[in-house]
């Protein structure tokens, strides 16, 4: 299927094989939309050359344009037979809204923000947000969200958690020594600063499990994790899940030795008849 096909409500114009006065960049017709990109109703002038990357969503009545009639050339005539070309870029996972105008030469970086209305003149950096006429770039969207963006694959994500828990990870063992019961407990988690916790409700959310707690410590430290913000898995269900991950996905750095012994305990103990759980040392 052409890609013109693919969205029958746009709009596409060429006029690469006009008899004009082409001025600055070649007029090169070309057009490249990636996948799963939402257009609506667009207008796309792809004479000097439009790529749009793939699950970039259009508002209704977007319009790209990639020449213009030369401002300075002042016989009327002769600006309406020359035009000047340049190619429009847009990255992947950009959101542009209804009525927004994105002029030639623009590039627009990925997971961008253009708001409704907004006329686009010039570059758009990654992960900003542009608004207004001529639009200008009013925040940069958080840590959160750029993280979303950044990993847009399970397999980007799932290597991004691996140097996240060489970093900030732990796997404990611990014996309770209280009561009647003297279980052993095995945990797995990672502990950050308050204002991560979004991250760690996104790495909750990849793996389908364990728990978000607080801690406050009533002394200043020095690590700056006075009020930190704790993901923490204790189920033998569902550490069974991590184990299963990191299985696939080897830590690569100082957590790996500690992986390595903490899983070996993990099966050792839960291998054992339930009477001698109580007397199994670690």
């Amino acid at each position: 299927m052409r890609v013109f096909e693919r969205f029958p409500e746009a709009h596409f114009i060429d006029q690469s094989k006009r008899n004009m006065d082409w001025l600055g960049t070649e007029a090169t017709g070309e057009c490249e939309i990636g996948k799963d990109v939402a257009i609506n109703d667009a207008t796309i002038d792809h004479t000097g050359g439009v790529k749009i990357g793939s699950r970039t969503h259009f508002g209704h009545q977007v319009m790209i344009l990639t020449c213009q009639h030369p401002i300075k050339q002042f016989n009327g005539l002769n600006r309406r037979k020359s035009l000047e070309c340049a190619e429009v870029i847009i990255d992947e996972d950009v959101y542009i809204g209804s009525r927004a105008i994105i002029l030639q030469g623009v590039h627009i970086g990925k997971c961008a923000y253009i708001g409704a209305g907004a006329v686009v003149t010039k570059d758009v950096p990654a992960f900003e947000v542009w608004v207004g006429v001529p639009s200008k770039s009013i925040c940069v969207i958080s840590k959160y969200q750029k993280l979303k963006c950044d990993f847009v694959s399970d397999t980007d994500f799932a290597k991004y958690i691996v140097g996240f828990v060489d970093g900030e990870g732990y796997f404990s063992t611990a014996k309770n020594n209280t009561g009647f019961n003297k279980a052993t407990q095995f945990s797995f988690g990672i502990e950050l600063n308050r204002s991560d916790e979004r991250i760690l409700e996104k790495i909750k959310e990849f793996f389908s499990c364990g728990a978000i707690s607080y801690r406050e410590r009533k002394f200043p430290v020095n690590d700056g994790m006075s009020r930190s913000v704790i993901w923490n898995v204790r189920a033998k269900k569902e550490l069974n899940k991590v184990i299963s991950f990191f299985d696939n996905y080897e830590l690569k750095a100082k957590k790996k030795i500690q992986y390595q012994r903490w899983r070996e305990q993990f099966f050792d103990y839960h291998s054992l008849p339930f009477g001698q759980k109580q007397n199994y040392k670690i």
